[in-house]
């Protein structure tokens, strides 16, 4: 299925807007909190954020987008069947739309598998 330019401009714009307001979360560090948090008798000496909780924390997000987009899309397949009211063409393009969305699910399931193990080995190998 074919997303129009239309779609495409306003997902790129979704997706532009939740990587900047989501680009403080990843400046913690220079905001002061470590000194606060110290004058304060916390002891922040062993609190440094690994990259496995880095990337963990920002794939978390992505993949809950991607489960809802999924989501979506099964339910917009849905509706195709639903409403196609005997015309094949639009039952053909419903099992389609299903069909892709589970493919989808697939290969991001595959990739968080594969993230995962990645980065599990490579902090293991620190």
């Amino acid at each position: 299925m074919l997303m129009s330019i239309k779609s495409l401009s306003r997902l790129a714009a979704c997706i532009l807007s939740t990587v900047t307001l989501a680009r403080p979360a990843f400046a913690l560090p220079a905001t002061g909190l470590n000194e606060t948090a110290q004058q304060a008798g916390y002891d922040t000496a062993n609190s440094s954020v690994s990259i496995s909780t880095l990337i963990g924390t920002a794939i978390a997000p992505l993949t809950g987008l991607l489960g809802l987009l999924f989501v979506l899309y099964m339910i917009y397949g849905g509706w195709l069947w639903f409403s196609a009211q005997g015309d094949t063409k639009q039952v053909d393009k419903a099992k389609a739309v299903i069909f892709n969305s589970v493919i989808g699910l697939a290969i991001i399931l595959s990739a968080y598998a594969i993230t995962t193990f990645v980065l599990d080995t490579l902090v293991a190998s620190i």
